[in-house]
């Protein structure tokens, strides 16, 4: 049985009859067609010598290379009596011989996806003679840190000629996010597979958004630009880092829209750490800050409404600065009140009422003393009455206010330009 292709050197089965002579040898012939080229004459390729065998096998090595073989054999026996008499009675059977492995490619383009929606898988085969079969071939890893997995075969399609083309058609990405590495063989009709590569393309499908954090420990209250440490992870590799920031001037204000900061982290890996040197750009004021992880597959993490913020810092050196009024009669001789009016370029946090004390006109004032702190809310003007009496019994008393705004700048104001008396013993007659 002859087959009709062959990869390497074969042997071939022969018997003979010799009508009763010992057979004393046998000739093999051959005719030898290049692809694409013209038949040549009956070549000689070897004889084998026998001793009486009637059957046998012989070696034959295609030693032509490529292309189509006729094979003939010519017995002779003892009496030199030979089967043919010359080679234009040899018949014969064509076989083919193939050694060369068949190629193929994809113009697949690898990357990244963030959709997982079937995708069509492009081929294109090449073989010296005729091609037979290309075959799709994945292998999925679920993160980049885990190890290849095996082969897995996806579909084969049957081809045809020295060069073909099409599509693998609806790959689905079965084992869901990971990173898919994509392979083609191809295969001629002589069986000859081309040598797997290690891959052909690869495909990561990516769903899966970067993070990322602010790792700052510091004061909220900061008198320049600040350092912010940053760390940022993916399941697959990470691209960028961004600082943005949102603004405000005062408490009393809204924030305006988020604005990227100038300066953006180029990142590899899938985990990643840095400082960014934040400058307040602004000048004075609230600074909501966010931070923006980017992966290579165009993943990043959901938006932070204006207002939200991954870190606040406050920048305030201004002193606040106010006023105290009083509008009543100079003696008293019961609780009174005391008008303020305070402004800070950020806010005013708290009022602080002080006052001093003698008991006549002929004594000295004490050092200022402590009566009460008034809370505000928080804007950059606020207004208030403060109550007092006379904490130390009667006599003349002068006030004075110290304001602190939520950075901690304290102002302190000049003695008032009011002096009240609490009169609170009634006259005696002896």
């Amino acid at each position: 049985i002859i087959e009709v292709w062959y990869s390497s050197e074969s042997s071939f089965d022969w018997t003979a009859d010799g009508d009763g002579n010992n057979l004393s040898s046998l000739e093999i012939w051959y005719q030898y067609k290049p692809l694409g080229g013209n038949l040549s004459d009956w070549q000689y390729h070897s004889t084998l010598q026998l001793d009486g065998e009637d059957s046998g096998d012989f070696p034959f090595n295609f030693p032509d290379g490529v292309g189509y073989y006729t094979l003939e054999s010519n017995a002779s026996d003892s009496s030199n009596a030979s089967e043919f008499i010359s080679s234009e009675d040899f018949t014969g059977e064509e076989i083919r011989f193939d050694d060369v492995k068949p190629t193929s490619s994809t113009t697949l383009a690898s990357g990244t996806r963030t959709t997982s929606g079937n995708i069509d898988i492009s081929w294109e085969a090449s073989d010296n003679f005729d091609l037979d079969t290309v075959r799709l071939e994945y292998s999925y890893r679920p993160a980049i840190t885990a190890a290849s997995g095996s082969w897995t075969p996806f579909q084969t399609k049957d081809t045809s000629g020295t060069n073909d083309n099409g599509d693998f058609t609806s790959f689905p990405f079965p084992e869901g996010e990971g990173r898919y590495d994509f392979r083609i063989i191809a295969r001629d009709h002589v069986n000859e597979e081309e040598p797997p590569p290690g891959q052909d393309a690869y495909i990561i499908l990516d769903l899966t958004p970067a993070e990322g954090e602010i790792d700052y420990s510091g004061d909220y209250w900061v008198t320049g630009n600040t350092s912010i440490p940053w760390s940022a992870n993916d399941n697959y590799d990470l691209f960028n880092v961004e600082l943005r920031y949102s603004y405000r001037p005062d408490n009393s204000s809204g924030f305006g829209s988020w604005i990227t900061f100038h300066a953006s982290a180029v990142t590899t890996g899938n985990n990643a750490t840095g400082t960014f040197t934040f400058e307040l750009l602004e000048g004075q004021g609230i600074y909501n800050l966010w931070i923006v992880c980017n992966d290579n597959a165009g993943n990043s993490g959901p938006d932070l409404d204006v207002g939200q913020s991954d870190l606040s810092l406050g920048y305030d050196t201004g002193t606040p600065s106010g006023d105290i009024i009083y509008n009543g009669a100079f003696w008293r001789n019961s609780e009174t009140t005391i008008q303020y009016s305070a402004q800070d370029n950020i806010d005013v946090g708290e009022v602080e009422l002080y006052y001093r004390f003698k008991a006549d006109n002929n004594s000295v004032y004490s050092d200022y003393i402590y009566a009460e702190t008034y809370a505000t809310t928080g804007g950059k003007v606020t207004n208030g009455i403060m109550e007092t009496t006379g904490l130390s019994g009667s006599g003349l008393y002068q006030f004075q206010i110290k304001l602190a705004d939520s950075a901690g700048n304290v102002w302190t104001s000049p003695n008032s330009a009011f002096i009240i008396g609490f009169d609170m013993e009634t006259p005696s007659v002896f």
